[in-house]
């Protein structure tokens, strides 16, 4: 699985969070948002099981077209 795209302490720190959780009395959710989907699907798609695995279910992403990729 490759993570080369964020800082290794991104994903130790969700690992982190995540087992230390929950947080607030269960009021506060650890979340994921992700706005690579440009990216090849060899690259998303273990981000997204990687999120998964954890046990988070608020998973955010965002896609539009624009000028600079040609769409």
């Amino acid at each position: 699985m490759s993570h080369d795209l964020f800082p290794d302490w991104v994903m130790s720190t969700l690992d982190q969070l995540t087992t230390e959780g929950p947080f607030g009395n269960g009021r506060v959710q650890i979340g994921f948002a992700f706005d690579g989907l440009f990216l090849p699907k060899e690259v998303v798609v273990p981000l997204f099981e990687k999120a998964k695995s954890l046990g988070i279910k608020v998973i955010t992403t965002h896609y539009c077209r624009n000028a600079i990729s040609g769409m």
